[in-house]
């Protein structure tokens, strides 16, 4: 699962987590493909997320463990 950075972040992770999922966090400010898009909306920001995490280039952030989030 990829996840760009957001204020409340880490509560999506705690819960994607939860279900088993392992969640990979963008920096929207790394991921151009997003950030330079003309079409801005959830889902063609879903689509460029997977579409980078599907080839090995999305830029990623440390994620810490849950107890210190």
């Amino acid at each position: 699962m990829a996840l760009a950075a957001t204020g409340n972040w880490w509560g999506v992770v705690d819960l994607a987590e939860e279900c088993g999922h392992a969640v990979v966090l963008s920096t929207p400010q790394k991921t151009r493909a997003i950030a330079d898009a003309c079409l801005k909306n959830d889902q063609v920001d879903t689509d460029q997320l997977l579409h980078l995490l599907h080839l090995g280039y999305l830029p990623r952030v440390w994620i810490p463990p849950a107890p210190w989030r």
